[in-house]
């Protein structure tokens, strides 16, 4: 809601911050997928990656994209390399 000076009155319902988010099985599946062509094409990024998803039938948006390959494609190409190094 709107006050008159500009400032937005946001409304507080009580438990909401107690609710868990829960991750969409679609997009357990999307990352996983993700993953997977990561691993298989190493070199492609996730433009790439949406045409092939595209291609393979899936609705994805290049930002959904973007956002789980930072989230878990990032972090498993490092702990890849980590491995490497120690080794």
């Amino acid at each position: 809601m709107f006050h008159r000076d500009g400032h937005v009155q946001y409304l507080v319902r009580p438990g909401r911050h107690n609710d868990v988010f829960r991750v969409p099985r679609e997009e357990v599946r999307l990352a996983e997928r993700i993953i997977e062509l990561a691993t298989q094409y190493g070199r492609y990024g996730y433009r790439r990656i949406t045409a092939m998803l595209r291609q393979e039938g899936w609705q994805v948006n290049h930002k959904r994209v973007e956002r789980i390959w930072r989230k878990r494609v990032k972090s498993a190409k490092e702990a890849a390399e980590e491995k490497k190094t120690l080794a």
